[in-house]
Formats: C-alpha cells, structure tokens, sequence
C-alpha cells in the first residue's frame, strides 16, 4: 500500500509538471479550468479580447464591490467586454455564463463566483477533445493536491462564509488580516476593503482572526455564514516597534529611555502643530506654549535645562532630516516694541501634523549618543505616513472651529476709574476733571479688552492619497490651515504638500523619497512688553473711545494726559509679517548586500527662503500725532544638506543569540545669508517699498556664513535569550564651529537590559507578564554657537577718512564642545497579561563647558553692548539635572463593546548650577531694560526670580521713622510713608552708618521651576461612539507677574488700573498687602519683589474629543469606507491661582533664563472645532 501510494504521488507530480511545464505550454496559450466533470477544458485566448480578471477590476473599481472566487476558475479566461449602462447582474451574467460559470450575491457589496453543475459549452468541450489528443487528463486528485484550500468551492468544503474586519476603535477596514480555521491550514486573508470569503469543512467549528498589532480573536462558526469582525488593538504589539537613530528596534530590545507618541493619540485631536502634540504625552518632556499667538513658539525641553547660554530645544529630525534651534525671528520683530520671543514662529510650524504616523523622543545619553554633538537636549524623531502595498486610500479631513479669549481680568469700568482718577487728584490737591464731576451719569466706557480680543476662527483641510502594490507604494498629501488670532491682527495660515515614495526595484534594491513643501504666512501682533498691545489694553483709559464717529482713531485730548497708545490702532496699523517658504526631503536607497547585511545611503535637505516685514505708519490718535513712518524689510535664504551612508547586519546564531551591528559616515552642511534695510519718510502708508522712502534715512546691512559637520558613528547591539540585551554606541564628530586643536568629538554610550519576565523562576507569576530593568550611561555634546566664534573678526567703519576695519571680536581658538554626562535607570513592568503598564526612569544629567561670552573688564573694548568688542567664547561651568519620569498605561474595561483606557504621565527634575566663573559670580536677566528679575548663581536653579522680599505695610510713622531707610527720605510724597511697603533688611551691612535698603538686600524670590508636571489621558469608546479627555498641568513653579507693576502700580494720572487696588491702604482701610496710592512711587512699591511672585500651578481640562463613525449599512450606500463626525474643546478650563490671563507662560523671549514671566503674554485660546473624516 505504501509503495502504491509513493507511486501514485510520482505520477501525480509528473502530470502536474506537464501541465504547467512553459516548455510544454508555450504553443498553448491555455489554462485549466475545473470543471463539474473529470476532465479539463482549454479556452485559447484571441488577442483582441480581455482576461475575465481584468473585466471584473474594472466592474469592482466601478460598482465599488468585492468579488471572490477560485483563481483557476477566473485567471487567464477570456471574454468578451464592454463597459454599458447595465446593472452590474446583467454584466456578470453576460460575462459568466459562456464560461459555464455563475455568480452568487452575499450582501450588497460581495459577490462570489463559483462553477455551474454541467460540463461547460460544446466550446469547452470540443476544446477538450483537442487537448485530450495531446495531454493527458488529470485527475480530481491533482486539482485537489495543488488547489488552495481556502478557494475550494464544491471541492471537499461544504460551508462559505464571507464578510468583514474592521478596527475597532476606528471603525476603518483592516487589509491583510488572516481568517483561519482553528486547528487546521485551512485560511485566507482580507482584501483591501477588509472583506474575506473562505470555505470550510464541514467539522469546523471556530474560525481565527488575527493581524500584527492586534489582539487575536476567535469567533464560533455555528450557523454563521456571514460574520463582521471587529479586531481590537494591542496595545503592547502597537509599540513593538520604535524608531531609533539610524534605525528601528523591537521595544524589548530597547535599553535606552525613550518615549512614544503613535497615530492613535496622534490623530483624536485637532491640533495646529507638531510640538503642541507632545504636551502631556512623555514623560520628561516639558512642552509649553510661548505664546498664543497663531504660529508662535513653543519650548520644549527634555529632562531639564542643560545650557546655562545656548538653545535648549531638542534635535528634531524628519525622517532622517535633522534640523534644530528656537523660534525663528524677524529682525524686524524688535522695531516697535514687544518681546522678540514672544513673536517668534516655531521652527515647527511648517510642518503637517496631520502627516505624522508616530514620535519618537530619545531622552537619556545611551539613546542620543548616537547623534553626538547634536543630542545634549534630547533628539525628537518624526516619523511621517507612508503607503501600504494592495491597501489603496483616499482620505479626506477638515475642521473648522472659533477661538476665544478664556478669561479676562477685572479692569476698572469708566465709573471706577473716574473715582479713582479724583482720588488721585484730591490727595493732590487738584480739582476733578470736569467730566468726572459727578460719576453716576458716567456709562461703562470703552473695554479695551474685549475690543483687541475677538472670536476668531480656524480653518483646516487636509486631502491625502495612499495606496500601491507589491513594488511601489506611495502617500501624497496637500494641507491648508488657516487660523486667525485671539488679538486683532494677528494670523497664520500654512500650505503643505508632501509625497512619499518607496520603490521596490529589485530584489536587493529599495529605493525611495520624502519630500514636503510648505509655505507659511505670519503676521504678528506685538506683545509681552510695556508698549504691547495686551499690556496697553490693560492700562488704557476707559474714557477713552476706539474711534470717533468720522472714523479717525480715538486717543488723549492732550500729549500731557498719559497713556499714548490706542491698543485697537496699534494692533491693526503696525504691519509685522514674516512670509516662509520651505523644502524639506530626502532620498534613499537601500541595498541587500548580503544575507543580514544591508546598506543605506540618503541624501537630504532643507532649503529656506523666507521674507521678514516691518511697518510702523504715521498716524494721530487724538492729540498722539507720529509723523514718521518707517519700514524694515529683510530677506534670509539657508540651505542645508547632508548623506548618510551606513552598513547594517543583522545576525541570529542559534535560537539564543541575536546581534545588530552599524557602522556609518555622516556629512553636512548649513548655509545661510540675510540682507536687510530700513527706511523712513515714505510719502503714503500705503507705499510700502524700501525706494519710496527718503535716501539719507536708509540703512543696509547683510551677512552670510556657513558651518560643516563630518561624522562617523556606530552601534551594536546584543540579546542573549531575550533576557539579556547589551548597546554600545560611539560617535566622532568634527566641527567648523571650533578651532583645529578643538575641532574633533567623541560621544560614547553604553547601555543594558535584563529582561526578568522571561526567566524560568517568573512563570509561575502568572500576573506579572513582563518585568524589565535597563540602565545607560553616556556623553553626548553642544555646538550650538555661532559660526567662526573662535576666531577674530573685522567690522568695517565709515569715517571722514574713507574706509576702515575695526576689532569687531576677540578670538579664542582653545574654545570646544559643551558636553552632558547622563546616567540613566529605568524599570518596565507589566501586570495582569499588560492590562497594567508602567515605566520608571530615574536620571542624572551633568552639562559643562558651557560656550559662554566671558565677562571682561571694560578697559579691553569687549562688552555684550551692540556697539561693544564681542568679548570671546569659554568654555566655563558645570550645571545638574536630576529628575524621575514615570508612564503608567491602563486598560481598565474591555467588553460588550465598551472600552476605557489611560494613561497617566508625570515627571519632576531638580536643578542646580555647579559652576561658574567663581562661587561668587552669577548671570542675571533683565526685563524692560534694567530690571533685573532673574539671577543663576552656584548652588541654585538656573534663573531663579531674584528681587526685594516683602515685610507687610507701614501702619504709622514711628515704624517708617525706626526702619532701615527704605528709599530717599522720610517726607509724605518725597519718599517713604504710611501706606508704603516695607522690605527686609536683609544684608544688615551698614552704609555712612546707617541701615539702609538697597540691592545687596535682594534675595532669590521663587523658582520657575515645577516640582512635578503631568499629563493625564482617558479614551472611551463604544461601538461607533468615542471620546478622550486630556488633562495636563504643572505643579509647584512660580510665576513673575510684570505686568502688575503697571496695573497694581497706582503710580500715573491718567492709566487704568486692576479691580484690587480699591482695596489699597488709606486711612479708613489700613491694608497690609495692597500698599497707598501715590504719584512717582517715591517708595519704590512697585520695585522687583516677592509682592509680584505668584503661584502658577495649574491643573487644565487641555482637550475633550469625540467623535462618532456612521455604521456600515449607510456607508456603502454611498461607497465609502469610513465616514467619522468629531468635534473637541481645547483648553476648556483652568484651575489655578494664578491672577493672569494663562499660567503656561513658557519663556520669555525664548530665554531659559526667563521662565514664567508675563509682562503682557499673548494668551493661550480656548478653541472650539467640529470636523468631518471621510475615507474612500
């Protein structure tokens, strides 16, 4: 028997290779065809006619339906085939049935064709004849040998089940996800609409449904035969995989600490950028807005503050593109007034958020270590979509939403402010205005606050395209998004295009793109200063109109009278734009060279052009009359480009072993050149072009430069029986930003894992399912100082004489890398099969040699002053962050269609400069010119509030008359008085003998800095219903309310003031916090101190999402895959102490330095969108 049966398989595998032998076939242009019948018919094709395959892509494409069938009933059958105005019945009959086969309607959009129970046509049948003369039949057995078991109709399988997956969160269809028959190999996989049809025996009883990413589902057959599947995500498969530099890794394979941001948490809320997208969602990542300034700033800073002078934003890199550096800057942005910073556009802002698949942010050493010079402050990995091969998708977003102000703070109305302007007067012995006489007739006045701020809208439309075969996939997109500002005359819009390729050309040989363009046009309210508009709002009379009734700007009755700024002109009249276009790509290719070794070479860039435009017009505001107009106007081109080439191989020996090694070059280059001018006297505002104004006013200037980095770097990694995994990383990095004995870096890192869970004494733990600890230690660097900053430079200078040079900077060619050592722990476990996850990590971040302008005496020239030497670069002082960053994942309910998940984020850092120049020296920050308001010195956080503390109010003249002298002398309205506050003595050194109050009497005040920040997610969903709710917020940092000085200030006639100073000191109220009302501040109330230091925790309802999917039933009426209605309230509510408009104040003027003080901040907005999601 079992020689007769080895037999009979020979047999059967002969006829097989004369049946598909091209030697044999090549005079027969012919294929099998099962019949009813135990024999096969040829069907020779006529060459003006189409394949059967071909017609039904073309029926499936055009009635947007599935077929199913048994591809030896259908592949190269040929037929006769015209597109009609049938319905798609007719069609399929006329097809069908002269190949003696039939079609069977499951639903509206599944048909599965099947063979007829008859021999076929005489055709076929006298075609057979033919064929028997020269080949001999084959038999059922054959067919059923080579014929897959998943396309067997009215073979052996007696049962067809057909339908759909879809995601369950989603609702979208899942391509490529397998259905198999448990227990057997019987199994098919989804098409690109996430259909499937498969036919099982008669026995089976359950069918399996599974895909990378998602959880594993078995669903009981019974008498089912249509089944719609919904496959849930696992949230552990989901982050299997994360970019790394140069590279991918498994997450278990991970040593290194690095946080996480995928398209799931990406794409439920509408959001205007990248960066604004991290906030709350990674541990160690601070993110806060700057501004709320459409476009404006945002800081971002990883684990802490790491340089004392030079940018402490992260590397960003889009895929494989890196760029770095704070907002961009108009030259023009400081001409008027307002903190530059604070108008500056986040480098970011050209960038489609809606193009993101996942963020990858790298914190400790042991993960950056591999971009060397570039990495002290974290590197940020972008990574963007890309097309999937037979998954073809058009997809279609837009939103449109109104922004407003979420608060606005209690200013006197016109009633108020007139009792308090005779006030003033009457204690200085003036008469009342003569409008002010008698305070009841008076109305409101002018809100000066609700006249800047305004309901704003936001606008966005984003179209991308998807899709591809087996060798070239591809995503196209386009992008517009379009928002006003909160504050009149401030606005962003951005166009986006980007195209992503991949091109599977040979074997061996992958070759692809990523390109994006973008253009940006800003235009920028000034802010956050004296002169702002916000802060002019506040101080404004309300008497005050916005305009006259013949339509000429309101303003004071005379130039004597106080504030001279109407807010609502200023905002509208100085014209501050900045235009930027932008291309960003790249292009690789990668190469099998060799079983595990791979090779990779791509080459990118990054060219901008951008245009800078300042105007400030003649103008009269009542009695303010400006009669020069002025006009700046720069341009900046950069251009940037680098190649990467590196080896990679990948190598398991055994079961035990697994190894990674890299090896690569790294080149590049950065160019720029500015030109900018300035003139005055333009004879209309409406002219705006540098020619029209006057010759002698103009100025010009212009610069250029540029700066290399060559690097070589490698990687490898080891795991040892997935328990124990090993990273050692190096780089060398050669810079022109430093002198030739300087020039060269090396950054090493190392970095181990053991993977506990997978131990033999844990699997017994049942509700442990992974437990892993990891640590890392690494150095990494700063180049970031200007270029050529080791060597001299000359300025030229225009004298009676002609033409010379002047020292413009003092050399200093030993001047090298900042450096940052970080050793880093951290432990990862997970509970109860992952339904509880979380992540620890505890750092300690050291930064020295910092690149610092060294302070010199003033007889050498050098100074920070404009007009000074540039003093030279040092390298000096050592600065520490310690911190924990901890990640906590919840899946708290999974059932009866009903899910709820968290996440919670939260992380503290402690910092404290080490070193300086010497213990004794600090740098200090200044606002509005001589200010200072912020000191770091040894020993302390870097810029910590620094000023006068408080001691309560003086109640009577004997305790003014037995204090320290608090400022010039004791006389009521020459100096201290009653009324006035009182400071600390504090330094108790006696001047002429006498205590006195003067600046060694300053003492740090508050710490900008958080005790902790947190960020805390909640995502419910049931069947097509779903909803997130993020909150985020900041615990234990303070905040320095500038602006208080001026509103608080009871120091002018004519400006408005806040509610709380009626409750200042005076005789009938003897107030201890809120000091007397008095003409010049002879006291200095109003001076740097505690009194304006507040608390700026803050705990904010961030972002509520939902969204709701149409059920299938009514999309396929209108062939669409997925059609999702969603709406969200950003920035819904705040609960803080804070007295200001927004306790996220980010810092000032982009200025680590300068955390959290708010001298007229642009507010955040509270945004209302509602949107539409639509795949095809």
């Amino acid at each position: 028997m079992k020689t007769n049966k080895t037999i009979k398989q020979l047999l059967m595998a002969i006829c097989a290779w004369l049946v598909f032998s091209p030697t044999f076939a090549q005079d027969y242009p012919a294929v099998l065809v099962k019949n009813s019948g135990k024999s096969l018919t040829q069907v020779y094709a006529p060459a003006s006619k189409i394949y059967l395959n071909e017609a039904l892509e073309k029926l499936k494409s055009r009635f947007k339906i599935s077929f199913f069938y048994n591809p030896q009933l259908v592949n190269h059958q040929i037929v006769k085939f015209m597109e009609t105005d049938e319905d798609l019945d007719k069609q399929l009959e006329a097809l069908l049935t002269p190949l003696d086969l039939t079609f069977q309607k499951i639903d509206q959009s599944v048909y599965v064709i099947t063979q007829k129970n008859s021999r076929g046509t005489k055709a076929n049948q006298k075609k057979e004849g033919e064929i028997g003369q020269q080949r001999t039949h084959v038999t059922d057995d054959l067919i059923e040998m080579f014929t897959p078991k998943s396309v067997k109709f009215g073979m052996r399988m007696s049962k067809l089940i057909t339908g759909r997956v879809i995601d369950e969160e989603t609702n979208l269809p899942m391509p490529g996800v397998n259905v198999v028959v448990k227990n057997t190999t019987v199994g098919t996989t989804t098409d690109s609409d996430g259909k499937f049809s498969i036919s099982v025996p008669d026995d089976a009883k359950v069918l399996l449904f599974s895909s990378i990413g998602y959880k594993t589902l078995e669903v009981p057959i019974g008498s089912q035969v249509v089944m719609n599947v919904k496959l849930s995500p696992d949230i552990t498969a989901l982050k299997e995989i994360i970019v790394v530099g140069y590279g991918e890794q498994k997450r278990e394979d991970v040593t290194g600490s690095i946080s996480s941001i995928k398209a799931q948490e990406l794409k439920t809320v509408p959001m205007a950028g990248i960066d604004q997208l991290m906030q709350g969602r990674a541990s160690g990542v601070m993110v806060t807005q700057n501004t709320g300034q459409p476009g404006g700033g945002v800081s971002v800073r990883i684990r802490g503050i790491t340089s004392l002078t030079g940018s402490n934003e992260p590397l960003y890199v889009i895929d494989g593109v890196p760029f770095t550096g704070d907002g961009v800057q108009s030259q023009a942005f400081s001409a008027f007034g307002g903190g530059g910073g604070q108008t500056s556009q986040s480098i970011l802002s050209s960038i489609n958020p809606a193009d993101i698949v996942s963020v990858d942010i790298l914190k400790d050493a042991s993960a950056t270590a591999i971009y060397g010079s570039r990495a002290s402050n974290g590197v940020v990995l972008i990574t963007t979509k890309r097309g999937k091969a037979n998954d073809s998708k058009i997809n279609y977003d837009t939103y449109y939403g109104f922004q407003q102000v979420p608060k606005y703070l209690p200013v006197m109305n016109l009633q108020e402010y007139a009792s308090f302007i005779n006030q003033i007067r009457a204690e200085n012995s003036q008469q009342p205005q003569e409008e002010f006489r008698d305070v009841s007739l008076l109305g409101k006045g002018t809100d000066w606050q609700r006249q800047i701020f305004r309901t704003a809208p936001i606008v966005n439309h984003q179209i991308g395209l998807s899709g591809g075969k087996d060798k070239i996939q591809y995503y196209v997109s386009g992008g517009y998004f379009q928002q006003d500002g909160i504050i009149v005359g401030s606005n962003f819009d951005r166009y986006t295009i980007r195209v992503n390729l991949d091109n599977q050309a040979k074997d061996w040989l992958k070759i692809g793109t990523s390109i994006t363009a973008s253009r940006t046009n800003q235009r920028v309210t000034l802010t956050d200063d004296d002169n702002g508009v916000v802060s002019a709002a506040l101080l404004q009379a309300p008497n005050i109109p916005v305009s006259y009734p013949d339509g000429s700007w309101g303003g004071p009755e005379d130039i004597n009278s106080g504030l001279q700024t109407n807010p609502v002109a200023m905002a509208l009249l100085r014209d501050v734009r900045r235009m930027q276009n932008r291309f960003l790509g790249n292009f690789y290719a990668d190469v099998n060279l060799y079983k595990g070794l791979t090779f990779r070479s791509s080459f990118g860039g990054d060219i901008t052009y951008s245009e800078n435009t300042a105007y400030n017009p003649t103008y009269q505001w009542g009695a303010v009359i400006n009669t020069q107009n002025k006009y700046i106007r720069g341009n900046n081109q950069s251009f940037f480009w680098m190649w990467q080439n590196y080896l990679t191989y990948n190598k398991s020996i055994g079961e035990d072993h697994k190894l990674t090694g890299m090896i690569g070059h790294e080149a590049m280059k950065s160019q720029y050149e500015w030109l900018s001018g300035t003139r005055t006297g333009f004879y209309s505002n409406d002219v705006q072009a540098l020619n029209a104004g006057t010759a002698i006013s103009a100025t010009n200037e212009n610069g250029k430069g540029a700066s290399t980095l060559e690097s070589v770097f490698g990687r490898v990694n080891y795991g040892f029986r997935d328990k124990y995994n090993l990273t050692v990383t190096y780089r060398i990095d050669g810079s022109s930003k430093f002198g030739p004995s300087n020039r060269w870096g090396a950054f090493p890192s190392v970095a181990g894992a053991w993977t506990i869970s997978n131990e033999s004494f844990m699997k017994d733990i049942k509700s442990i399912s992974n437990l892993k600890l990891r640590a890392g230690y690494g150095v990494v660097g700063n180049q970031n100082i200007n270029n050529y900053a080791f060597g001299a430079a000359l300025k030229p200078i225009i004298t009676a004489y002609g033409t010379g040079f002047f020292v413009d900077k003092i050399p200093n060619s030993s001047v090298r890398w900042e450096s940052a050592t970080q050793t880093n722990l951290g432990l990862d476990v997970g509970l109860f099969n992952d339904r509880i996850t979380f992540s620890v990590d505890v750092y300690d971040k050291t930064s020295k040699d910092f690149l610092y302008i060294l302070p010199l005496p003033a007889y050498t020239g050098a100074g920070s002053n404009w007009d000074d030497i540039q003093a030279p670069y040092v390298n000096l002082g050592k600065m520490q962050n310690k911190g924990i960053d901890l990640t906590v994942n919840t899946e708290n309910i999974n059932a009866n269609g009903f899910s709820w998940r968290s996440t919670l984020i939260l992380s503290a850092y402690r910092n404290k400069v080490l070193e300086l120049v010497d213990d004794k020296s600090a740098i200090f920050r200044n606002v509005q010119w001589f200010n200072t308001v912020t000191k770091s010195a040894v020993g302390q956080p870097v810029g910590q509030f620094y000023g006068f503390v408080t001691d309560g109010i003086f109640q009577t003249l004997d305790e003014v008359n037995s204090a320290p002298a608090q400022a010039d002398k004791v006389a009521q309205g020459n100096g201290t008085w009653v009324g006035d506050i009182r400071f600390k003595n504090l330094d108790e050194t006696p001047v002429n003998g006498k205590q006195v109050i003067d600046g060694n009497d300053r003492t740090y005040i508050g710490s900008p800095h958080p005790k902790f920040t947190f960020g805390f997610t909640n995502s419910l969903t049931y069947k097509n219903f779903d909803i997130s709710i993020f909150l985020q917020g900041s615990y234990g940092n303070k905040i320095f309310n500038f602006t208080r000085r001026h509103t608080e200030g009871m120091n002018g006639v004519a400006m408005n003031q806040l509610r709380s100073v009626t409750n200042r000191w005076t005789t009938d109220n003897p107030s201890n916090t809120m000091p007397r009302m008095v003409l010049g501040d002879p006291n200095g109330n109003n001076r740097v101190s505690d009194r304006f230091v507040e608390d700026g925790s803050y705990l904010r309802i961030q972002n509520i999402a939902f969204g709701y999917v149409l059920p299938n039933n009514f999309l396929n009426r209108f062939r669409l895959s997925k059609l999702r209605l969603y709406g969200a309230i950003q920035n819904l509510w705040t609960f803080t102490k804070y007295t200001g408009y927004d306790p996220e104040l980010g810092a000032y003027n982009q200025d680590a330095l300068l955390m959290n003080v708010d001298n007229g901040h642009y507010p955040n907005p509270r945004t209302y969108t509602l949107g539409l999601n639509i795949e095809f």
